[in-house]
């Protein structure tokens, strides 16, 4: 992919000049925009502010113009140091998440090999729990943790809830505890019930060595296989989330946030239920 001519320096151009360029891809489109907003062209036709002129003139809101405006900037800032460019605009806002840009830039060499041109948002942050997992978790820079090692603990951190990922960072943290033994801890963490993680997290702390060790002996006990239909379901939430995050002016947002509630509603009934009993 080639960056246009919207990414080069150009003569100052009209509010007119720069909405046609809008209509074209979004690395155009977000340049464009850029320009109108810190321009302030939007004064020209009458609008207060950027919001209003993007609302009233353009049809979409201020955060879905923020949105092509980050992923047009992203692809700038990559066209220097990247032979082929993201091709489209939810990798190129998959990518903006990464603020490093040497970081961004190795992720996006990960992934786009892997995948090519078929490169998802999902295949992206994949490939970001591997390059990056050494950044956001700093006991991985151990030489014993590999990739492999990296990706799953990354995964499975990622799964659990914010206020419980400190915790259980400390748990495997240990002395004694090697990578093979700190993955599968973190995954039976994340597909324990709420309340049993809770309880694991405070024997952790406890100041008897015997409440500590029965935290990793809970901890690493294997756990009854979840329910294919809740992993299901788990997977089906957070691609809605990603949608409600990213399309926030969506006016089909709130019913999307409707299916959310639907989906904890029905996850709640299967894991009151049996278990299927497959085919």
């Amino acid at each position: 992919m080639i960056v246009s001519e919207a990414a080069a320096p150009v003569a100052l151009r009209s509010l007119s000049d720069l909405e046609s360029v809008i209509v074209r891809g979004f690395v155009d489109a977000g340049l464009a925009l850029t320009e109108i907003r810190d321009r302030k062209l939007y004064r020209d036709e009458g609008f207060t502010t950027f919001a209003d002129y993007c609302r009233q003139r353009l049809g979409f809101g201020k955060s879905r113009a923020s949105q092509m405006i980050v992923g047009a900037r992203t692809v700038r800032e990559m066209s220097t140091n990247v032979d082929v460019l993201p091709a489209n605009e939810a990798q190129a806002r998959e990518l903006a998440r990464i603020k490093d840009p040497e970081r961004r830039d190795e992720v996006w060499a990960v992934a786009a090999a892997e995948h090519g041109s078929e490169t998802t948002a999902a295949d992206i942050r994949s490939a970001a729990a591997v390059v990056c997992a050494p950044d956001d978790y700093p006991f991985m820079h151990d030489p014993a943790w590999k990739d492999y090692h990296q990706l799953e603990a990354s995964e499975h951190l990622s799964r659990l809830p914010k206020e419980d990922r400190r915790p259980a960072i400390a748990l495997i943290n240990q002395p004694g505890i090697p990578p093979q033994a700190a993955v599968p801890i973190l995954e039976n963490l994340t597909n324990m019930p709420a309340p049993t993680r809770k309880e694991v997290f405070a024997l952790a702390v406890s100041t008897d060595s015997r409440d500590r060790s029965l935290a990793l002996t809970t901890a690493a006990a294997k756990l009854p296989m979840p329910d294919p239909r809740l992993t299901r379901l788990d997977r089906a939430a957070e691609e809605i989330r990603a949608a409600v995050r990213d399309f926030s002016d969506d006016p089909l947002t709130p019913e999307f946030r409707s299916v959310l509630a639907d989906i904890k509603k029905l996850a709640g009934k299967v894991q009151e239920g049996a278990r299927p009993s497959g085919r």
